[in-house]
């Protein structure tokens, strides 16, 4: 099976890229309680921290296909066409359907914070949080861009001691913005200032034992 970051949001979702909207509202919290706190997943074979990446990336799946707009814009990013007329993902009333898909979770207020955020505080977790609300893919960002997917993990995880040299991950950033439609310039700026920082600690903390 692959990383949960590199499947789709089908997988993540276990339905097929032809699923209805009431099929997918039913999946969404079956899928969820198998990451709830006390459930075997949760406790058992993951860590905290992989357990709350799953449950975001659940949540953000979710809310892409259960979004009319947001889930065209992903199938035509994937090549897929599900088939599926628009007014099957509405009531017939015309509004969004009731029922578990009436309203988003609380869980997705964080995807949504990251529009309101200063341009200039750009770090990897951010990335990834404006990423997951595109409902685009690592494998698809690597696809365009040729960059390795370790590296663009490296980006979103604040992995700075596994990226290259400086003039190398400022071109991985700028297109890997690029990629998810934000203003690289403002992605660039803020990044690489956390970068430079790790590093120069990094440089301090091999001084620092140097002379012991």
């Amino acid at each position: 099976m692959k990383p949960v970051e590199e499947q789709s949001h089908y997988d993540v979702l276990e339905v097929p890229a032809t699923a209805r909207r009431d099929e997918i509202e039913h999946a969404y919290p079956l899928v969820r309680a198998a990451y709830e706190p006390g459930a075997l997943a949760s406790y058992s074979v993951f860590g905290s921290d992989e357990v709350a990446q799953i449950c975001e990336r659940i949540d953000a799946a979710y809310q892409v296909l259960t979004n009319d707009e947001a889930r065209q814009r992903y199938d035509a990013l994937l090549g897929i066409d599900n088939g599926l007329p628009a007014v099957e993902q509405e009531s017939d009333t015309g509004g969004p359907s009731e029922g578990p898909g009436a309203a988003a979770p609380a869980a997705l207020d964080d995807l949504d914070e990251v529009e309101d955020e200063e341009p200039g505080d750009w770090d990897g977790s951010k990335l990834r949080r404006a990423r997951m609300r595109r409902g685009i893919e690592i494998s698809a960002i690597a696809e365009i861009t040729k960059i390795n997917p370790n590296y663009l993990r490296a980006i979103e995880e604040g992995a700075y001691v596994e990226l290259p040299a400086a003039v190398y991950t400022r071109g991985f950033v700028t297109a890997y913005a690029r990629t998810i439609d934000i203003d690289p310039e403002a992605v660039v700026r803020g990044f690489m200032a956390h970068f430079e920082e790790a590093r120069s600690e990094r440089r301090r903390g091999r001084l620092l034992s140097g002379r012991r």
